[in-house]
């Protein structure tokens, strides 16, 4: 099995590695359909405004908060300063994404290669990896190349499985989680199934 993690090739899947995964909840079976780079990009971009909203929202009703223990006499000088900080927060967010956005948009023809047609329904279940109505019987399937995202936290790596590239002895079947509607789910199922974890 080829190993790529944040797009550099490694010699072998380390029990670093493999500790690292982050383990996706086992379900009887999972499925979703291929996104075209349209739907992807929106499905992208929706995600990473939710988180921005989010957390913008946490700092806004903190800061609010807090304004509300100043001195009477004070307030004013205080939320004039906390509608700054929240101001230069949104912008900060807003390059962010931009930025973010910039980095998805240059590698989605990428992320593309190799995935089924657009519309096409993929699902893992005890059986084995159903594309459309073909049946890959889990027994006929190996994993030829997995490509994780590494993400540290408290001195810790995080794997996420981006994209997997399944073999069978006479086709290759590539799935990556962000270009799949229920995505990363479905990777981190199959990579549970086939690595019998």
């Amino acid at each position: 099995m080829r190993v790529v993690v944040d797009g550099k090739p490694q010699l072998e899947l380390t029990a670093a590695h493999e500790r690292g995964i982050r383990p996706m909840r086992e379900v009887a079976s999972v499925e979703g359909a291929v996104l075209s780079p349209d739907e992807a990009t929106q499905a992208y971009a929706t995600q990473q405004k939710t988180l921005f909203v989010i957390l913008g929202a946490i700092v806004l009703v903190l800061t609010t908060s807090l304004s509300l223990l100043a001195a009477p006499q004070d307030q004013a000088l205080v939320l004039a300063v906390i509608a700054a900080a929240n101001l230069a927060l949104w912008v900060f967010f807003y390059v962010i994404l931009r930025r973010r956005m910039a980095a998805w948009n240059a590698a989605l023809a990428q992320r593309s290669l190799g995935l089924p047609p657009a519309g096409t329904r993929v699902r893992i279940d005890a059986m084995g990896l159903t594309v459309d109505d073909r049946l890959l019987e889990r027994a006929a399937l190996r994993i030829d190349q997995v490509e994780l995202s590494e993400h540290r936290a408290r001195g810790v790596s995080i794997f996420l499985i981006e994209r997997l590239s399944l073999a069978t002895a006479s086709e290759v079947v590539v799935l990556d989680s962000a270009m799949i509607g229920n995505g990363r789910l479905l990777t981190g199922n199959v990579w549970r199934r086939l690595q019998g974890t």
